[in-house]
Parts: structure tokens; sequence; C-alpha cells
């Protein structure tokens, strides 16, 4: 269960609530749980259908590189370079040899915000590869944020993420 509330970003009192129908799923969880878990909205409302959803992660990783080849003509360590990150990290992302969808999720925002890729294509295969229109301004603070905190030891990002997790748990 705390695992789960890591994941999802509330604590173990909160999943407690929700289990016992204290509290209820807020849509902006219900939202975050069907992306990171990658599960069908129906199957989680309902309990009908199928539990995952068709695009499984395997996809995404050749999506990735369908983009970076296709696309944008980039070798893994020139698509690494523009993100910050090594060509081992673009093939890992690549071939699916990240564990969970977590670990590459900030990744992923950024290869939307550099290179305006349609977040809803890179995760689902649904939708435009590309943005239709890019207001670059939308997005200066979050990837100032970003580098910000990439360049963070692991002790550090721990802490701001639990006081992130504080900071969201008050607006429910």
């Amino acid at each position: 269960m705390e695992k789960f509330g890591d994941r999802v970003g509330v604590n173990k009192s909160a999943i407690s609530r929700i289990e016992k129908g204290v509290n209820g799923v807020t849509d902006q969880m219900f939202k975050f749980i069907v992306s990171e878990f990658n599960v069908s909205e129906e199957w989680l409302r309902d309990g009908e259908g199928e539990m995952f959803r068709n695009s499984d992660i395997t996809q995404l990783g050749e999506r990735v590189k369908t983009l970076r080849k296709q696309h944008l003509n980039l070798s893994q360590n020139e698509f690494g370079n523009i993100l910050g990150v090594s060509r081992d990290v673009i093939a890992n992302i690549e071939l699916n040899r990240l564990s969970t969808p977590l670990q590459n999720k900030s990744l992923l925002k950024l290869i939307c915000i550099e290179f305006n890729v349609n977040e809803e294509w890179l995760k689902s295969g649904n939708g435009e590869i590309f943005k239709q229109s890019l207001n670059v301004n939308d997005y200066d603070d979050e990837l100032k944020l970003l580098h910000m905190y990439r360049m963070l030891n692991d002790k550090d990002k721990g802490r701001i993420e639990e006081r992130m997790s504080i900071m969201l748990e008050n607006y429910r």
C-alpha cells in the first residue's frame, strides 16, 4: 500500500481512507493511476473490459525510436545530448530496460517539450506525433525546474519529492 501511495503521490493514510470509503479517489488521482499503471479507464471505474490498455510499455520504446530515427533523424547519442542524458539511457528506453514507467516519466515529458511531441501519442500511440502549435513560454518554468532537479543528488531529490507530496496532500 505504501509503495502504491508513493507511486501515485499520496501517503499511506490517504490510501487507507480511500479503501475504507471515507474519501473518494479524485479525478486527478484517477487519471494519474490510469497513466502511471497503463490500466484501462473502463476497467478501473467499472471493473469491465480489459485491465490494461492496448498500448503497452514495449510500444512506447518503439515510438521513442521511431521519433528519434524517422522523424528527427538523430542518433541515440545526439538525441541523448539534447535531452541531457547518455546514449545508454536512450537505448534503455528504446529497448524497455527500465523496470517501471515512472523511471522515464520526466524524460518523456522532456522529450515532448524539447521536440514539440504530442504526449498522448508518445504514451499511447493515439493522435498526431507532433503538437500543432508550440508556445515555448508555457514550459519555461517547468523545464527550468526539471533541469535543476536533475542536477541534485538522490538524497536531495528524495527530500523534494517528500515535500511535494505533503504540499499536494494539502490540495486534496
